[in-house]
């Protein structure tokens, strides 16, 4: 007798088990995105980090470091790798260079602007008065020491003295700067004087249609967008002061 081999290898039980399409094409879906996701990460972490290009502060941090090596007491470079740390939030690289140069020169004014910016950003607010103070005394015209005391004042809860060195600003050195009419106005708003924070926002928003939180604060105060002027296409939201600019930095040093 001839038996079928497919029938002999079969039990009496035996059910074919079938795949649906939908299921198949999970599947495939599914292993084909494990495949791209891990392609990613290895081109991440074998490609895009070893040929991408250095940042702006990367390699200005390469050039001071070289500077150093060859001068360790080369203050401009002290002072310009202070800031790039502090920048990148190292505030002990940043404290120890910024230190540094003001053993070499001890009134160096932008080592102590670094300075009081660091400790301003460690919270460390009697320190950053202590150091923003008196630079603000040796340069009374410079918008950014006053600036910076400024929101050292509003931080640390002296709203009053905020105040006062914003109207300095804005009467005695440049009332065009936006950030400094929205500063004024957050403070107006935390005292409760919703008219003088209506007003300080207005004026940062006039100065800078683009300003983004200066428009949320008037619409948080009940303005309407129709009350603002118009959004410049293409904008790219707050207007910064920039401390770090060659302008600042020049006229910093006069």
């Amino acid at each position: 007798m001839i038996v079928d081999k497919q029938t002999q290898l079969k039990s009496p039980n035996h059910q074919e088990r079938t795949i649906s399409p939908a299921v198949a094409w999970a599947m495939i879906i599914g292993s084909f995105l494990v495949v791209a996701i891990l392609g990613i990460v290895v081109g991440y972490k074998f490609f895009w980090e070893e040929n991408r290009s250095p940042s702006r502060i990367e390699i200005e941090k390469a050039q001071y470091q070289y500077n150093l090596k060859h001068n360790p007491n080369d203050k401009d470079s002290l002072v310009g790798l202070g800031s790039n740390y502090l920048a990148e939030g190292n505030f002990i690289e940043a404290e120890k260079y910024l230190k540094k140069a003001l053993q070499i020169e001890k009134n160096d004014p932008m080592a102590r602007y670094f300075l009081g910016i660091l400790y301003l950003k460690k919270k460390d607010y009697s320190q950053a008065e202590k150091i923003l103070t008196q630079l603000a005394k040796d340069f009374p015209n410079h918008i950014l020491a006053n600036y910076q005391l400024a929101i050292t004042y509003a931080e640390s809860g002296k709203n009053d003295l905020a105040i006062k060195t914003l109207d300095h600003i804005i009467k005695n050195i440049d009332p065009t700067y936006s950030d400094v009419h929205y500063l004024l106005g957050s403070i107006y708003e935390k005292k409760g004087q919703k008219s003088k924070a209506i007003a300080s926002y207005k004026k940062a928003v006039e100065l800078d249609p683009s300003y983004e939180a200066a428009r949320k604060a008037l619409l948080n105060n009940g303005l309407k967008e129709s009350d603002l002027p118009q959004m410049p296409s293409g904008a790219l939201g707050e207007r910064q002061v920039h401390s770090t600019s060659p302008a600042f930095q020049e006229n910093i040093k006069k």
